[in-house]
């Protein structure tokens, strides 16, 4: 299954041009992201290979794109509480 959380402001924590973005994430193979965020127009080189939470930022328009592609909305907290335990 695809993830998104919600989009939070970084305003004044990056020197990015934008500013608001959020999280896209797998619970199942991490090749099924890569598929999903090219349908989206992400760069595989925007993939961050993180060894906990391997993901995909994203700004808003994306976002909603990915809602109305089938992602499911989680906020990130509250994914990592059911991970830990053991829900996802």
């Amino acid at each position: 299954m695809i993830y998104v959380d919600e989009v939070r402001d970084y305003t004044g924590l990056t020197k990015l041009r934008y500013k608001k973005w959020c999280h896209i994430w797998t619970d199942g193979p991490i090749e099924e992201l890569h598929e999903f965020a090219a349908k989206l127009g992400l760069k595989r080189s925007w993939f961050q290979d993180k060894k906990r939470f391997p993901h995909y930022d994203t700004i808003p328009y994306r976002r909603a794109l990915a809602l109305k592609m089938g992602a499911t909305f989680i906020p990130l907290r509250e994914w990592y509480e059911r991970r830990r335990r053991g829900e996802i």
